[in-house]
């Protein structure tokens, strides 16, 4: 059970569809009141861009009856409105909103409907159209579209209104073709301009081709009661999405120095372990970003020959050197015992002697630890090590590459998707269970006992035993060089200040996240860089108080 006021629910198609018939078998609400409350929530999006002949496209299933019902209000608001209704058996409750939409259509009401059965006609009459929706197939949809269906989401996609310009394409649920558990299209999709969602997001929405095929998610009440839908949120391509509140009520919780009597050995230290003669900004970059996240103290554990370089990055902070290979925990001396939480990873290199000190390290160090970068390819081929030492404590962030290499030595088998361009290898898979994010970043986070946060967009957070956290803040500016070790800084000072891990990779994302979305307000995207994020965290911050 999630809290209603701090998270939305988010489902896949199954769970969806689990959801639905609860509601009506279980509950005793008519699907035929479930439409009606769909048909009208679509209405009042549809009238908002005050069409004047409006076509609707509708399959047999549910969602087509969600489409017949939107017809008839249109219709009683003084719309032309033409519909196409595809062959074949409808459902029982979508029959009969098609028999009302008929008396609606007779001559003697004086409103302007008509009803097509035939696909070409319907294209022909709905050719004058404005606004067109799309009420064909839904959330149920698990195979490749067919014919004629497919034919007519290629003519909505291509579609102009009179003078040329696009038409304004509204699907109702979600867009037909799009999978409602992987956001892989099945064939050929809808190009929506906006989504009506019914009761709640859809996993598909979110991830893969969704977010650019849905345009703006819109989601309407249609009388699931949100408790019915909390119960599927663990479900396989399920999970939550947070709201801004929950974030504002951890930061506010764990506050650290908001407090007269807290010190900076309250919030910190935070280390930061990584840097090599390539990489010497990495430790920088997190270790700032730890600062700028609330960390009263943060010390940076980095070679010698770099340690002037990371000095002056951030002179306001300690920095711990080695000589030659890497030392113990002990060698940072009364820091070791005091500090609350450990990045490591950052620029550290990959060679192969650096295994085995940063195991030692690792074990060593009893608190919270934010696994990164090249920590995260020295340890990958250490599956049993890693579950053998987590405790539950540990937070991994892997990007698309990272995360492959980790779940070929974790499970045996590579995954389908390359989360650093959200698109699947290849292509052919980009609809199946096994490419999704969320069922990745479950599956690694169960093979090695750690809270997983897989970068991307969107990036997923996932512990054994919890619903997956799909972050609803960030866009593409983020993906620069030097983000990940932002990251990993607020995550480590999310630790530092006494959170728990799932619960401080959950907020450190969101607000990394927001940080992107402020800077796309006014600047183009493609010019950020990891120095902004730093930059933008204040008065980021600010605006979750």
């Amino acid at each position: 059970m999630t809290d209603s006021a701090a998270f939305d629910p988010v489902l896949g198609g199954a769970a969806m569809r689990e959801a639905d018939h609860h509601t009506s078998r279980e509950l005793g609400v008519p699907v035929a009141a479930l439409m009606e409350c769909a048909g009208r929530a679509a209405a009042a999006i549809v009238r908002r861009h005050n069409p004047t002949h409006v076509g609707i496209l509708c399959g047999t299933g549910n969602n087509g009856g969600d489409g017949l019902v939107l017809a008839r209000l249109l219709a009683e608001r003084g719309m032309a409105v033409d519909v196409y209704v595809k062959e074949g058996e409808l459902t029982d409750p979508s029959a009969v909103n098609l028999r009302l939409l008929e008396r609606w259509a007779s001559p003697d009401t004086g409103l302007d409907v008509r009803i097509h059965r035939n696909p070409d006609e319907a294209m022909r009459h709905m050719a004058m159209c404005d606004t067109l929706v799309d009420a064909l197939l839904g959330t149920g949809l698990e195979s490749e579209v067919r014919e004629p269906v497919a034919s007519l989401i290629r003519w909505m996609n291509s579609h102009r209104r009179p003078g040329g310009s696009p038409s304004v394409r509204v699907a109702l649920d979600i867009p037909s073709g799009l999978s409602a558990s992987t956001g892989g299209v099945l064939g050929v999709a809808v190009e929506a301009h906006e989504t009506v969602a019914y009761a709640c997001w859809k996993t598909g929405h979110l991830t893969a081709r969704g977010p650019a095929l849905c345009g703006q998610v819109y989601i309407a009440d249609i009388g699931i009661p949100r408790w019915v839908l909390d119960r599927w949120v663990d479900a396989p391509l399920s999970g939550i999405r947070p709201r801004k509140a929950a974030i504002s009520a951890l930061l506010a919780e764990h506050g650290g120095r908001a407090d007269s009597r807290q010190h900076k050995y309250v919030t910190g230290p935070t280390v930061v372990l990584g840097g090599s003669t390539a990489y010497p900004g990495a430790p920088v970059l997190a270790a700032r970003a730890a600062a700028r996240m609330g960390s009263g103290y943060v010390i940076t554990w980095c070679p010698e020959d770099i340690r002037a370089h990371v000095l002056s990055g951030h002179a306001d902070m300690p920095a711990m050197a080695w000589k030659g290979a890497l030392p113990a925990l002990t060698d940072l001396g009364t820091h070791a015992g005091k500090a609350r939480s450990l990045v490591v990873g950052p620029g550290l290199g990959r060679a192969p002697e650096l295994v085995e000190a940063l195991k030692r390290v690792l074990e060593e160090f009893p608190g919270p630890v934010v696994i990164d970068a090249d920590a995260l390819v020295l340890l990958s081929e250490e599956p049993s090590w890693i579950r053998a030492h987590a405790r539950s404590g540990w937070v991994v962030t892997p990007h698309g590459g990272e995360f492959a290499r980790l779940m070929k030595h974790a499970v045996g088998t590579p995954p389908a998707t390359d989360r650093t361009t959200d698109r699947t290898t290849d292509r052919t898979n980009e609809t199946s269970e096994t490419s999704s994010p969320v069922t990745g970043a479950r599956a690694l986070s169960e093979a090695l006992g750690v809270i997983t946060v897989l970068k991307g967009w969107p990036t997923v957070v996932a512990a054994p035993g919890r619903a997956p956290v799909l972050n609803p803040t960030g866009n593409p500016a983020a993906a620069t060089a030097g983000s990940g070790d932002v990251l990993a800084g607020m995550i480590g000072a999310c630790l530092a200040q006494g959170m728990e891990p799932f619960d401080a990779a959950m907020v450190a994302i969101h607000v990394a996240g927001s940080c992107a979305d402020a800077w796309i307000e006014t600047r183009a995207a493609r010019s950020m860089n990891a120095d902004d994020i730093l930059n933008l965290l204040p008065p980021v911050l600010s605006d979750y108080t």
